[in-house]
């Protein structure tokens, strides 16, 4: 919405300033979108990872609570690495 608005707005501007100004502000909704495409993808790929050192662990542990998994860094030391760096 604001980048219709800002762009048609710029087309009616006689002061030169004005025009510039709201085409720029047409511009930023463009540099919005592309920022939460961004975000969305990033979400996608971290997502996909935590759910692989989850699936990992579970096949190597065959646990899914945390009160029963204690010391898994002595039984899993590289997936606990993993997870702790996340």
């Amino acid at each position: 919405m604001q980048i219709i608005y800002a762009a048609s707005t710029s087309f009616g501007q006689r002061n030169f300033k004005k025009r510039i100004a709201y085409s720029f502000v047409s511009h930023m909704g463009f540099i919005i979108i592309r920022i939460a495409i961004l975000q969305i993808i990033s979400h996608v790929f971290i997502g996909a990872a935590l759910l692989f050192l989850v699936g990992t662990s579970y096949d190597r542990m065959r646990l899914v609570y945390f009160d029963e998994m204690g010391r898994m860094a002595v039984s899993i030391p590289k997936i606990f690495t993993m997870f702790s760096n996340c």
